[in-house]
């Protein structure tokens, strides 16, 4: 699918709303106020921790997505209706659900929440309105709609990432403190800059070493604040950093285990 600005910007809600939307007006078609207000909606649950009520959406955004989505078969205008009433394709709606139970990388909590929300709550009611008329109803989409909406699998997925992001935090929590260690004992030993940067370089390269080198990064700083680089600030990093975005990433893990 396709994405303009807005859904670029926030994927979640924008697909969410077209759900949404499709859902609550099936068979009769929605219009482009009902999507604009659904994403001002859920972006409001999901911002209210941001002390922000909702991010802001104009007319024009909901208008040019809805063109879009016509011109890409995933939506129709309802003919002769106006002003113009839209319904989602078989395509639109599960390529919609696909964007939000199949996001590429792991998003805010909150964001999830919702989807889960959404999944759980709603879910039942989506499964039968596929079952009716046109555009939506086929036996693909039914199919497709019904894995989509399994909400196991939707947590087990979310758990999955997770667990994969824990076990990055603590390689890199791990590695700051060997860091942090090497350069100590090295330092000690009576070792150079120089010689403990390359040192630290070589078994403990950082992620961005391929932009710009760990040796390079060194040399651009006065000698003593270089040092404190190596011998402190690597692993304070893991005390301040990644060691406390680990610690609520374990308990977020925690609450999926509840949710399943």
């Amino acid at each position: 699918m396709r994405r303009g600005a807005i859904e670029q910007a926030h994927p979640v809600t924008v697909y969410a709303s077209l759900v949404a939307a499709e859902a609550s007006h099936a068979g009769a078609g929605f219009r482009q106020r009902d999507v604009r207000f659904f994403i001002e909606l859920f972006s409001n649950w999901i911002r209210a921790t941001h002390g922000e009520h909702s991010f802001p959406v104009h007319n024009a955004q909901t208008q040019r997505l809805l063109d879009r989505l016509v011109r890409e078969g995933r939506a129709k205008r309802v003919p002769r209706s106006s002003p113009p009433v839209y319904r989602l394709t078989g395509l639109g709606l599960v390529e919609s659900l696909s964007q939000l139970v199949n996001p590429p990388r792991l998003g805010p909590m909150e964001e999830f929440f919702l989807v889960l929300h959404l999944v759980r709550t709603y879910g039942s009611r989506l499964r039968a309105m596929v079952k009716g008329g046109e555009p939506i109803s086929s036996a693909p989409v039914r199919v497709d709609i019904d894995q989509l909406l399994h909400v196991g699998r939707l947590i087990r997925r979310q758990t999955e990432r997770v667990d994969l992001e824990l076990e990055k935090l603590a390689l890199r929590i791990e590695e700051a403190k060997a860091t942090q260690a090497l350069s100590a004992k090295l330092f000690a030993a009576g070792r150079s800059l120089e010689e403990v940067t390359l040192a630290v370089q070589r078994k403990y390269p950082y992620e961005l070493n391929s932009h710009k080198p760990l040796g390079e990064l060194i040399a651009a700083l006065p000698p003593a604040w270089g040092r404190m680089e190596l011998e402190e600030a690597s692993g304070q990093r893991a005390d301040q950093i990644w060691g406390p975005t680990h610690a609520l990433l374990a308990a977020y893990r925690e609450i999926l285990d509840g949710l399943s």
